[in-house]
């Protein structure tokens, strides 16, 4: 509490210390059991404790000096002529190397996923060619990369400016890996944080504006862990006070506004005979929830979000126009119910298309988290979570796509999980394991945003996640995650040749990585 240790050195520390108490106890408890009632004190020479006072002392010596070295580098003791930016500007970062295979079962149907983002580039389907169709029967072995490097500066009490430097490509919002796929080609990297923050002295009011991190509390069913952004949040703890002590109850309620896409009005010309859309595409986010402290050993986080998507949904061009075409999606997974909004003679051209979203989003999800901590050196947790489009129509999907037949309802979702490990994650031999369950219709959520690793990335998936990590440095990790999904509803609406598809797609995907952090 005084800061004479870090944190992590305090609880290595507690944790040596119950060790020793806890062997002291058996000890104690054999030789009483030996000796009956009798209980020997033996004498303890003074050299015997001089020398126990002298390890202790260097012990705690050795401590406070590595924790007077990291004060003197934080306050810059004796750096007088030094540039104010110099105790201004935190570095951090991390690398992440993966191996990666996807196994397909040898009866997967072939040419069933469109590629959306290839089909739209290209102009259709046919105009696409093979490249239309995602992989869904040849294995897949890569090897990929994660970079990243983060500088943080705190220009003034209670504000803070933040950039992180990452790989991968700027058009997935995903993912920032790196596939290993080049002959010695470069990298592309691009910067997927660039904020400015603000906090007040207690804690209790953050704002944040520009490419942030997620704000919500939330899990993977709904986010994948890589989307950033664009935009302002607010968060706000009530009840925090100035103690810098949170309560038991901290409830907490956080608003977002956050720019998809610019979409600016278009020049009417003659001969128009529809209305254009004129406004941006937006998402609208709102959170209230708050975490208990029931006690020292059980902990809860509970959290409501309602998540508007505006302007998402595609609309059809009139017939040889293509003024409407900004309003399908600049990228797609997969499993979103689609729209062709190509018209050219008033019932569409198979070889010209450009698809875009059919159903409306707006999205509620609750998401708990409980964890367990009476265990003396473990923790375990169960994290719950549930969605719910409550803008899907069936009827205005299957109007918007012109089908014959009834749109199937695919609009929830949710995923279970359970978690054990070692309560710190720091030291060689620390680890933790993992087991979630996941079930995501179609249009529950917006795939662009959706889990880029399981199935295919997207929705309309099942299926089940085991993951392993285990410490093996202070920096360093490794993990190992094994993902098994299938299709939920395998025709997906329609299929690219109007027929019923007669089985799931499934795939198993292990990613072994290996992470390091400083």
């Amino acid at each position: 509490e005084e800061g004479v240790l870090s944190e992590d050195k305090a609880v290595a520390l507690v944790e040596k210390v119950r060790e020793r108490s806890d062997r002291e106890q058996v000890s104690k408890g054999q030789e009483v059991a030996a000796a009956g009632n009798a209980i020997d004190v033996p004498y303890v020479p003074s050299h015997i404790k001089n020398g126990i006072k002298r390890a202790v002392k260097q012990e705690v010596i050795d401590e406070l000096q590595g924790s007077v070295v990291t004060q003197a580098k934080a306050e810059g003791w004796g750096i007088n002529e030094a540039p104010d930016w110099v105790n201004l500007i935190k570095i951090s970062g991390d690398f992440r190397a993966r191996y990666q295979t996807d196994i397909y079962p040898s009866d997967n149907p072939d040419l069933v996923f469109f590629d959306i983002n290839k089909v739209n580039d290209a102009g259709g389907v046919t105009a696409a060619g093979r490249d239309a169709f995602l992989n869904t029967v040849d294995n897949r072995n890569r090897l990929r990369a994660r970079a990243r490097l983060k500088v943080e500066a705190e220009p003034a009490v209670g504000f803070k400016v933040g950039f992180r430097l990452v790989t991968g490509n700027d058009s997935e919002p995903t993912s920032a890996n790196q596939t290993f796929n080049t002959f010695s080609g470069k990298w592309d990297s691009n910067f997927d944080l660039a904020y400015i923050q603000y906090k007040n002295s207690s804690d209790s009011l953050k704002l944040t504006g520009g490419k942030i991190s997620n704000p919500f509390f939330h899990t993977d069913l709904v986010w994948d862990s890589d989307v950033t952004l664009d935009g302002i949040a607010a968060t706000w703890h009530p009840l925090r006070k100035e103690d810098f002590e949170l309560p038991a109850f901290d409830p907490y309620i956080k608003i977002g506004a956050f720019t998809l896409q610019e979409i600016l009005e278009p020049v009417e010309l003659p001969g128009d005979t529809f209305e254009p859309l004129t406004d941006g595409k937006w998402l609208y986010a709102f959170q209230i929830g708050s975490k208990f402290q029931i006690n020292r050993s059980n902990l809860l986080d509970v959290g409501l979000a309602y998540y508007h998507y505006d302007n998402v949904v595609g609309i059809d061009n009139g017939v040889n126009q293509n003024t409407n075409n900004v309003t399908a999606s600049p990228f797609y997974q997969f499993g979103n119910t689609l729209q062709n909004i190509i018209v050219t003679d008033g019932f569409g051209d198979p070889e010209n298309e450009l698809f875009a979203l059919a159903s409306e989003f707006e999205l509620i999800n609750l998401t708990g988290r409980y964890e367990y901590l009476g265990f003396r050196k473990h923790k375990l947790g169960a994290t719950a979570d549930y969605v719910i489009n409550n803008a899907f129509d069936s009827n205005e999907v299957a109007d918007r796509i012109g089908v014959g037949f009834d749109v199937p309802e695919r609009d929830i979702g949710y995923q279970i999980g359970f978690d054990f490990g070692t309560k710190s994650f720091m030291f060689f031999g620390d680890w933790r394991a993992s087991f979630k369950y996941r079930y995501l219709e179609g249009d529950a959520v917006l795939d662009a945003f959706a889990d880029s690793d399981f199935l295919v990335g997207g929705t309309n998936a099942k299926g089940y996640i085991l993951k392993g990590d285990m410490v093996i440095s202070n920096k360093v990790f490794l993990t190992m995650k094994w993902l098994s999904a299938e299709e939920i509803d395998a025709a997906d609406v329609f299929s690219p040749f109007g027929d019923p598809i007669s089985s799931d797609v499934e795939v198993d995907t292990l990613q072994l990585d290996i992470n390091a952090k400083f």
